[in-house]
């Protein structure tokens, strides 16, 4: 959604927050008529980001990203789910919001987003540390679709996030299958998907979103995951990257209720970190597979070649990379 000229001129306004700048420093800056900057500023407004004009010139305003107002950047997206917001300052979970608001039969688009949660969780049953400044939030779908799917909107889901972060930021995410998006090795992501379901009929689903954005980590995690704010090493705006996950995913969500899964799987392989390792896959009951990880199908479940040449698809699991070996081509 945001053109290159459109990225750079938030980045640039964003390492310099609170500070104005006239329509001829920005259009110097990047190379424009200063009669296109305007344009370009609507652009952004319009998504949420927090740009504030005044005589002096525009700004980005750190204390202007406000979640709060987040419903007012969905209404006019140009997406086949009407999403609406449930903004909660602080909650227990996010999940278990929407788990009460879908049985009481909120719409498919319902929103649930929190500042903070106090028992975020993530799969499992692992506790999410979900301090202000980070992305949580609940979508509730009830997709007319078969449960054998619920992997497929997983990776749709990371799909999703990674291609909202590349347009807002410019950087490249990797996907673990299923559901860990990572940025420079380090997962900024999560996604916890749960269902209710009776023999081959879903109810409805709940595809949980955890984003590090410009939170704070605990020490004991900042081995393993990041923030989008540590990369970069400037605010990003939340607001807008909710803006941007919601629309990438309305379009993949659209291709599921289509069985046109090959458009989703096909868009994770790119993404992918996992296609072409060595890897261990816990699964349930402490069940421990290891193999390459030769590709996904088209239910989105990781095709794992074990060292008896026996190939498995799997649905569920925790992957943990052991080593990169040569794809075949």
């Amino acid at each position: 959604m945001l053109s290159e000229v459109e990225r750079r001129l938030w980045r640039y306004l964003a390492q310099y927050p609170d500070k104005y700048f006239t329509v001829r420093d920005l259009a110097s800056v990047l190379g424009v008529a200063p009669s296109t900057v305007t344009k370009y500023v609507s652009r952004l407004r319009e998504l949420g980001i927090p740009l504030e004009s005044t005589r002096a010139g525009y700004r980005y305003s750190v204390a202007q990203d406000d979640l709060a107002v987040a419903q007012q950047y969905l209404r006019n997206l140009p997406t086949r789910l009407r999403y609406l917001v449930h903004y909660l300052p602080e909650t227990t979970s996010t999940q278990d919001i929407a788990h009460t608001l879908a049985r009481e039969g909120a719409p498919e688009g319902t929103v649930v987003l929190a500042e903070v949660q106090t028992r975020g969780r993530g799969r499992r049953g692992r506790c999410w540390y979900s301090p202000r400044g980070g992305l949580w939030f609940t979508l509730i779908l009830r997709p007319s679709v078969p449960p054998q799917y619920l992997t497929l909107l997983t990776i749709a889901t990371a799909v999703a996030v990674a291609e909202a972060v590349h347009d807002l930021t410019g950087l490249v995410p990797e996907l673990k299958w299923p559901n860990d998006v990572l940025v420079e090795e380090r997962k900024v992501c999560g996604i916890l998907t749960e269902a209710a379901l009776e023999l081959d009929t879903l109810h409805y689903v709940l595809l949980g979103v955890g984003i590090n954005v410009n939170n704070e980590l605990l020490p004991d995690l900042r081995s393993q995951a990041t923030s989008l704010h540590e990369v970069l090493g400037h605010h990003v705006p939340r607001t807008a990257l909710l803006t941007l996950v919601l629309y990438h995913l309305d379009r993949l969500y659209t291709q599921v209720l289509e069985r046109r899964s090959e458009v989703v799987t096909e868009s994770w392989r790119r993404y992918s970190s996992t296609l072409g390792s060595e890897v261990l896959v816990y699964l349930p009951e402490e069940k421990v597979l290891r193999g390459v990880a030769e590709d996904i199908d088209e239910l989105g479940r990781l095709v794992l070649r074990l060292s008896t040449g026996e190939t498995m698809h799997l649905s569920v699991g925790e992957v943990v990379h052991v080593r990169s070996v040569t794809r075949k081509t």
